[in-house]
């Protein structure tokens, strides 16, 4: 059986405890193609979820890399370059992007658009509450600041805010935008960048969006 289709999750109290041999494996892959220079640090990643985080210190939309470990490996980057005192300008990677602010900040969480081969013609789109065009490659850079209990979106989107009318949910997406059918799969996968022994991911809580629709327009 595909690891995929062996996803367990379980809710409590609006809330999703992770259970799953799969979550593990996937998190596993991912740090060995990252392959972090820091001893005993992981990527801690998760198949299916879009971390909100509290900053955006890198927006996607400008920065794109090859793969999920990619993404992780930047963060990291990120975080030993950007977190020194007269970084500003430095740059932690490759990308003409990715300069450091100046700001004493580093990156614990990161965010990868992957795709959505599930939908004819989106294989090289990520799907979103928004107004922007996710493309397969995206790499945000994030603060999380509860690594133990943090807002992501996912596993899945609900069915009843899957087929509400457009204007009914979370947002409005314009078919100029996203033209196929709202995926039932989140597309995105993150990470929380700490050491490998850290308790994270622990539970998720879902994002404002989606409490906000479900008590709305639900059951979810």
């Amino acid at each position: 059986m595909p690891c995929s289709s062996a996803r367990v999750t379980m809710w409590i109290l609006g809330t999703i405890v992770h259970t799953s041999r799969c979550t593990e494996q996937f998190g596993a892959q991912v740090d060995v193609e990252a392959a972090l220079p820091e001893q005993g640090l992981s990527c801690h990643a998760r198949d299916g979820y879009d971390l909100s985080g509290d900053a955006a210190y890198v927006w996607g939309l400008n920065f794109h890399v090859t793969s999920t470990a990619a993404c992780c490996r930047a963060c990291a980057a990120h975080a030993r370059v950007c977190s020194q005192a007269g970084s500003r300008g430095a740059t932690f990677w490759t990308a003409p992007q990715a300069r450091c602010s100046g700001r004493r900040n580093a990156c614990n969480a990161w965010v990868f658009c992957a795709g959505t081969p599930s939908t004819s013609g989106a294989e090289q789109r990520c799907f979103s509450y928004d107004v922007h065009n996710h493309t397969r490659g995206e790499c945000w850079l994030k603060h999380e600041p509860n690594p133990a209990n943090p807002i992501a979106a996912g596993p899945i989107l609900p069915l009843a805010m899957r087929t509400a009318p457009r204007k009914k949910q979370p947002w409005a997406v314009a078919r100029r935008i996203w033209p196929w059918p709202v995926p039932q799969n989140i597309s995105w996968q993150s990470g929380i960048l700490a050491p490998r022994a850290a308790q994270v991911w622990s539970t998720t809580r879902q994002p404002g969006w989606y409490e906000r629709f479900c008590r709305r327009h639900g059951p979810c």
